[in-house]
């Protein structure tokens, strides 16, 4: 097992007018991989309406009027989303993101624990999952026999089959 160890990046801060300073931490087991179920839901429900095409498949750009339809839904699942990210990624408080957070911090704030979480130490975290995993995997094939075989001292022995 390898020595390294991930270390702690610098967090990036923001300073809040009561003058708490809030910070990006990195989010514990279960916030991270709940995380990393959200964004794809996300994901996978709202891009398809930035990236509309015509009946061709041709780009056609933005569709206002497949947006609109789903704006209130769209605004609450980014609130979800993001609401999760500072709670989960930084040491700002609830009282603290409703009351006292600026909304051009909380951007800032949710790009450093996207950053601290998400970044380079996940990627090449799973990156190193992958390579032990593909070393587990035979590169070559096996081929099986249909025949009951048995090894032997003389070789393999196949039983006839009916």
């Amino acid at each position: 097992m390898s020595t390294d160890t991930i270390t702690q990046k610098t967090a990036s801060s923001i300073t809040l007018e009561s003058g708490a300073t809030i910070s990006a931490r990195r989010m514990k087991w279960g916030a991270a991989t709940k995380l990393l179920r959200l964004i794809p839901q996300h994901l996978t429900t709202y891009a398809p309406l930035f990236f509309a095409k015509d009946e061709a498949g041709n780009a056609v750009g933005v569709s206002v009027d497949a947006i609109l339809p789903k704006l209130g839904q769209m605004i609450g699942s980014v609130e979800e989303l993001t609401t999760f990210v500072l709670l989960n990624g930084t040491n700002i408080t609830p009282e603290q993101l409703s009351e006292d957070l600026e909304f051009h911090q909380g951007f800032e704030l949710i790009a450093a624990a996207l950053e601290l979480n998400a970044g380079d130490d996940l990627k090449n975290s799973c990156a190193g999952i992958g390579k032990t995993l593909s070393g587990l995997v035979s590169a070559t094939p096996r081929k099986t026999s249909t025949a009951a075989s048995t090894p032997t001292s003389a070789g393999t022995v196949s039983a006839p089959t009916t």
